[in-house]
């Protein structure tokens, strides 16, 4: 959810810090000419910009921390699933008959067990929580973009669809590829 979350925050955190940089620029650039009213305006405004730039300076912080804990998090589930499924496949191969160990297809699939054990389960799980993440980022993108113009989303859905319809035909054909010639790369 925080990293469906992040980008629009960082967004908003980034838009907020131009736009005060913007508007002291502006108001150093004239304040030969200030009233002392206006620089009030000017204090206040160069307090904004450090202000942003400590939240621009916290969120950064905070995207570092979740990446690490997320890389973390992945690792350590990673070892303890390869370490379960392995232990599963030692005990079940132990009471095997050792003729088939001699069995190409036996041996196969019990190597394409072991090896993929480590990475699979957990890619397969990481790649559900990040289209998870993806589908939040992109509803709160959305939400965001309505707010200053409804067909802005519109727009960018429609100019988006033939790069995602290109992908998806081409991703395809690459794992169709991939899985009728699988056994010619093992």
């Amino acid at each position: 959810i925080f990293s469906g979350v992040f980008p629009v925050i960082g967004a908003y955190i980034t838009a907020e810090l131009l736009q005060s940089i913007a508007d002291a620029y502006i108001i150093a650039k004239s304040f030969i000419d200030l009233p002392v009213t206006d620089l009030i305006q000017k204090v206040s405004s160069e307090v904004s910009v450090f202000l942003w730039i400590g939240l621009q300076l916290a969120y950064s912080v905070s995207n570092s921390l979740l990446s690490s804990l997320n890389s973390t998090v992945v690792s350590i589930s990673g070892e303890k699933v390869a370490n379960h499924i392995k232990t599963k496949v030692i005990t079940k191969s132990k009471d095997m008959d050792l003729a088939q160990f001699d069995m190409p297809e036996f041996y196969e699939k019990l190597e394409n067990a072991t090896r993929e054990a480590s990475f699979r389960p957990i890619q397969i799980l990481n790649a559900t929580f990040n289209m998870i993440s993806s589908f939040i980022s992109m509803i709160s993108f959305i939400i965001a973009l309505i707010v200053l113009s409804p067909w802005a989303p519109l727009i960018i859905i429609v100019f988006a669809l033939p790069a995602a319809i290109v992908k998806f035909v081409y991703g395809r054909k690459s794992f169709m590829y991939m899985k009728r010639h699988s056994k010619d790369r093992r």
